[in-house]
């Protein structure tokens, strides 16, 4: 039960957004929102535990332990933009949960001891945020039993520009032939063994980890080089390769108690996470990649969720814009419009760019748009429909 990791409070809390409101438009936030969750449907878990530049003066610096203290710069922008990817591609949206405090004060990929140095507020903080993926995975669960997946998404520091994924394996592992990575010993130690004992295809521990359906060589065919994948099988070793930490050893299926399947993702900064557009394009080849990873292995069809509209009832078909990402000065295509209606487009920070302009089927979107995730609004009969768009360079 959902009860054995929350308060009784929180408990009403949570079942009673999922009663009566869509879940999708749903955050629900920590004390003083130092930890924020907002709420999906998709049966796919994100958590950023590095992000956050919060640093309150009532919870002194972390000095226990020797700690690494270092700030993943814009995981927290790659997450939403990779959340918003995620409406516009699907419709829906993952479960996504933010460390907004500085590593500083809480390392919320730490034990809770390392990680809060025992100060009560960090103590808090740091059983926010781990509740809440607790919490993602209840309700994922509920509607995708054995089949969610947890990411947990970092920046590293590392000279050699590619992304890592850590399953738990260390790089000397990984260096080990396939024959080896499928006994017993070394799928007993993965984030994704049980996938590797049942999967649709029956592939093996190592085609999972670095063959061309893995989901590093899915990232590799859209231009962002990873490592395990087909073209990078290992990391080689004293390469400061991040093999995963305590959310994934915690929060997936290397947890005995746990079913889930999942992988920490630590993403480079030249050329990833550097740009907002950079963020962009990482953000639509990861989201690619999990749909195709999901459908491959899962036999799940993500682009089959609803698209999402804020009311239920009504007597028309609803509106369909595409394509959804599209160039600058692009044209946007409307179908099922009926008579007139209204458009507003805004920015994320929610900054008006354009609205009521004299539309028939199509948008010319403005020169003026720089590339970004944007909010539309339509208003038709009385009704209003809310869409993501991406716009490119």
């Amino acid at each position: 039960m959902i009860c054995k990791f929350h308060s009784n409070l929180l408990c009403f809390l949570i079942f009673n957004l999922l009663a009566f409101k869509p879940i999708t438009a749903q955050t629900i936030y920590g004390k003083d929102k130092y930890i924020e969750y907002s709420l999906g449907k998709l049966p796919i878990i994100i958590s950023v535990p590095h992000g956050g530049n919060l640093a309150p003066n009532d919870i002194p610096d972390r000095t226990c332990n020797n700690p690494t203290t270092v700030t993943d710069a814009n995981t927290i922008d790659l997450a939403k933009k990779i959340d918003s990817v995620f409406i516009v591609r699907t419709g829906c949206k993952p479960h996504v949960i933010l460390c907004n405090l500085k590593r500083t004060k809480l390392d919320a990929n730490r034990n809770l001891t390392n990680g809060t140095c025992g100060h009560p507020i960090a103590v808090n903080a740091w059983n926010e945020f781990h509740k809440f993926i607790d919490t993602a995975r209840f309700i994922v669960n509920q509607s995708y039993p054995n089949q969610a997946f947890y990411f947990d998404l970092h920046g590293h520091g590392n000279p050699i520009q590619r992304v890592e994924l850590g399953y738990l394996l260390y790089d000397d592992e990984l260096e080990l032939d396939d024959e080896t990575l499928n006994t017993s010993q070394y799928i007993e130690n993965s984030s994704i063994q049980n996938l590797a004992k049942v999967n649709k295809n029956n592939f093996s521990h190592a085609q999972l980890l670095r063959g061309s359906f893995s989901f590093g060589s899915f990232l590799a065919k859209r231009s962002f080089p990873a490592v395990p994948s087909q073209s990078i099988p290992r990391p080689g070793i004293n390469t400061n390769y991040f093999s995963g930490g305590y959310n994934t050893v915690n929060h997936t299926c290397y947890n005995p108690m746990l079913d889930i399947n999942g992988v920490q993702v630590e993403c480079n900064f030249q050329k990833l996470r550097d740009t907002p557009s950079n963020r962009i394009l990482f953000a639509l080849a990861f989201v690619e990649s999990v749909i195709e990873y999901m459908q491959v292995h899962f036999g799940l069809n993500l682009s089959d969720c609803n698209k999402i509209t804020n009311v239920e009832n009504h007597n028309h078909r609803p509106p369909i814009i595409y394509p959804t990402i599209v160039g600058c000065n692009g044209i946007l295509n409307i179908m099922n419009i009926k008579n007139a209606y209204k458009i507003t487009v805004y920015d994320q920070a929610g900054q008006l760019v354009f609205q009521n302009e004299d539309f028939k089927d199509q948008i010319q979107l403005p020169e003026m748009m720089v590339p970004g995730i944007y909010g539309l609004k339509m208003e038709m009969e009385g009704v209003m429909y809310n869409f993501r768009i991406v716009v490119l360079d």
